[in-house]
């Protein structure tokens, strides 16, 4: 929370970091990202969140995040899909397995050599496994 006070320099620093040609090479380097990535994907977002407002920005990122109230979870009465990288540093799998359990009926899908970006990393079998999940979550009368 209290970076939004110096948004400024972390704009500017987020705008000279996306703007380097060697980012591509960066982002594979510091393993935060699998080998599958499609970096292009990547870096067009990281690059459109820099022309953002940074204040704005991150007190949205601070409104969502929030602070965690894992009783609401067992008030979710739709169909979940949760779906994990098995190398997220941001999401760590014992916490996606605590939603699993908590949320009635969920399942959890994780991504073995997967990370955060999971969906960029995966995509044509995030597409499927979600378009399954979606068939068999619609049944008569749920549409």
């Amino acid at each position: 929370g209290g970076v939004k006070h110096f948004s400024g320099y972390a704009g500017a620093a987020l705008r000279a970091l996306t703007g380097r040609a060697e980012l591509t090479g960066l982002i594979r380097q510091s393993g935060i990202i699998g080998p599958t990535a499609d970096t292009t994907a990547l870096v067009d977002m990281l690059r459109s969140m820099s022309e953002s407002d940074t204040r704005t920005l991150l007190e949205t990122y601070e409104a969502v995040a929030g602070d965690a109230e894992p009783e609401l979870l067992g008030e979710i009465e739709a169909s979940t899909l949760l779906v994990a990288g098995e190398r997220d540093p941001f999401t760590p799998r014992r916490t996606m397995e605590l939603m699993n359990e908590r949320i009635p009926g969920a399942s959890l899908t994780v991504y073995d050599r997967a990370t955060h970006y999971l969906p960029i990393e995966f995509p044509a079998r995030l597409a499927v496994e979600m378009g399954d999940f979606m068939s068999e979550s619609t049944g008569p009368g749920l549409g």
